[in-house]
């Protein structure tokens, strides 16, 4: 907690202290942190960008740079996620919760699958190799993992699928391939730009055009919409398909108003609304170098109404006093 405090002091200071920057439409731009502007002066300098040097801010073009959230009711949904989920149908297709012990073999002998009564599981690789794992994790949610097949001392993760409809899917070389979420998803290609993105509320008038990858020879996944997510797995005449979407149940929050929401989710939402309270006051900055002393920026109406909303969950969710004081420090200025 106290590097995250620090991070974010950092970033504050930072705005404050370092040199103003300005950006071109279509370059981005450095400023040496020595250099000043003098008020009165009717004129802007710059630099093109150069090789990256200590003290120097790097402004990127818009047009590179993704914006966090398209929809203002996104943006909201996803700092505050409150609603419960429970695991219906996270796990091997075709077994019945609570059944007994599952086996499959190959003909050499090598085991290939195992499900738990508890629905959680293995599959393994005709090298005996761990192929995906199934667990269930604290208030009987679920998460899936999937291996490569690999001699390594330690095996290289594939893919992490959540019964609340996280999941990340990896490339041979590590970098993201497909990214899921509660409000869409998106698939990158080996060198991490985008190439398909899409949302999961859009969805009632255009339909998802299924998305489909090999992670190997053995495994695949398939993606149809937010709940039908399947990972395939195929070896030696032996095979097992798992569902691994969304399993989240709306509508089921507490009685009493209080959300499922964790500290750390809260904590990090507090972080993020900061962040974007930074990120004004530098596009203020870029706009204005010469007038430091501006107003303060004031923040975006619908950012202000998720801060209340963090503020009123809050309450309700248990930290330590050091805890509380670094979410109140990120809230800051907010209201």
């Amino acid at each position: 907690m106290q590097d995250h405090n620090k991070l974010f002091e950092d970033i504050l200071r930072g705005l404050g202290t370092q040199s103003e920057v300005t950006a071109h439409e279509d370059h981005s731009v450095q400023l040496p942190a020595t250099e000043t502007f003098d008020p009165t002066s009717k004129f802007l300098t710059f630099r093109l960008s150069c090789a990256p040097e200590k003290g120097r801010w790097t402004v990127y073009p818009s047009r590179t740079t993704e914006k966090c959230f398209t929809d203002k009711g996104e943006e909201a949904q996803m700092f505050v996620h409150v609603c419960g989920h429970k695991p219906l149908q996270f796990g091997i297709c075709h077994h019945q919760h609570g059944a007994e012990f599952l086996h499959k073999y190959y003909s050499s002998g090598m085991k290939c699958l195992t499900v738990f009564a508890d629905g959680s599981a293995q599959v393994f690789y005709p090298s005996g190799h761990l192929a995906l794992i199934i667990v269930v994790t604290e208030e009987n949610g679920r998460l899936c993992m999937v291996y490569e097949d690999s001699d390594a001392p330690k095996q290289t993760i594939r893919a992490v699928f959540q019964s609340d409809g996280r999941a990340t899917c990896y490339h041979s070389n590590g970098n993201i391939w497909l990214s899921l979420n509660r409000l869409g998803g998106q698939c990158l290609d080996e060198a991490g730009a985008r190439v398909r993105r899409w949302s999961w509320n859009s969805l009632t008038h255009t339909p998802l055009r299924p998305v489909f990858l090999s992670l190997n020879k053995s495994v695949g996944v398939r993606v149809f919409g937010m709940k039908q997510v399947f990972v395939s797995f195929l070896a030696q005449g032996q095979q097992a398909k798992v569902s691994v979407g969304a399993c989240c149940v709306q509508g089921e929050s507490e009685a009493d108003g209080r959300t499922s929401i964790t500290k750390e989710e809260l904590l990090v939402s507090a972080a993020r609304i900061r962040i974007h309270m930074a990120i004004q006051c530098l596009h203020q900055s870029l706009q204005t170098p010469s007038h430091p002393g501006l107003a303060r920026t004031t923040l975006a109406p619908h950012l202000h109404d998720v801060a209340q909303r963090l503020q009123n969950i809050s309450a309700h969710v248990m930290m330590s006093d050091s805890e509380r004081a670094s979410f109140h420090k990120y809230l800051e200025g907010c209201f």
